[in-house]
């Protein structure tokens, strides 16, 4: 508290603007707050990117886990496996690139959409996969699922600007 009695003033109140403009203040705290926002939307498209590209190398390295996880009904396991593998590697570079990370990020998106009917099968079936924890974990993973759709979304699909409002393609 201060000994004067008054209330402390926010910060981006009492930056310095040559222009002594209050509203001018106020745009330059908004500015800060978009370029925040702006690397934290950077970060965590880059983190969605490493994500995806490890998740989609780990298909190549032990496929016979991702076998495992498939549904009974869903054909060609090991091939459905190995695609997978590749929509996820080719997700994740398109999110990193970033001419191309709005589409990456819808891309992720149909990718998590696509294989939300393994995630369900596992939750309904959870006596198949008692290896990977109590069966309250398998619904937990398709909570996850859609907190993953919400990060693709907000880190690389709701991206606007230049480079992300360009077609993909040559200039």
């Amino acid at each position: 508290m201060h000994d004067s009695g008054e209330f402390p003033i926010d910060r981006a109140q009492v930056l310095y603007n040559a222009s002594g403009n209050e509203r001018e203040r106020g745009e330059d705290a908004k500015g800060r707050r978009m370029a925040k926002v702006e690397i934290a939307r950077t970060v965590l498209r880059y983190l969605l990117a490493v994500f995806f590209v490890g998740g989609g190398i780990n298909h190549f390295r032990i496929p016979a886990w991702y076998v495992n996880l498939m549904p009974p009904y869903m054909p060609l396991h090991e091939e459905l496996v190995w695609l997978s593998g590749v929509t996820e590697v080719i997700a994740g570079v398109m999110v990193a690139v970033p001419a191309w990370s709005r589409w990456g990020g819808w891309f992720v998106i149909a990718h998590l959409i696509a294989f939300m009917p393994v995630h369900i099968h596992m939750a309904v079936n959870p006596e198949r996969y008692t290896d990977m924890g109590p069966p309250g974990a398998m619904y937990f993973r398709i909570v996850l699922q859609g907190v993953f759709v919400v990060w693709a979304w907000w880190a690389a699909a709701a991206r606007t600007g230049a480079a992300s409002e360009a077609p993909p393609g040559p200039a």
